[in-house]
């Protein structure tokens, strides 16, 4: 991935209970981790040029056979520094 393209993730995950997805009390809920470069993580693909990001997380749950859900929902925004360039933070 170059410094100028933005991933899209997608989280999918199976709750304990699915009658509460959100408690997390008894145990932690399964999520889908692919095998990408050696790494584990959720799967995902890159933004093209012009494309939203919703019609891009659309891409990702149609490849794994998913209907994406009906109210769409940002869980996270993460930013990192690209591989091989060092972070401002620490330095003096």
């Amino acid at each position: 991935m170059t410094a100028c393209e933005v991933r899209v993730e997608l989280l999918v995950w199976h709750p304990a209970d699915p009658a509460a997805p959100l408690d997390v009390s008894r145990s932690w809920p399964r999520v889908l981790q692919v095998a990408r470069a050696g790494a584990a993580g959720p799967p995902g693909v890159i933004v093209r040029p012009g494309e939203p990001v919703r019609t891009a997380a659309g891409r990702v749950a149609t490849a794994l056979g998913l209907r994406p859900p009906l109210q769409p929902r940002l869980l996270a925004v993460d930013q990192r520094p690209d591989e091989g360039t060092s972070g401002a933070a620490g330095a003096s």
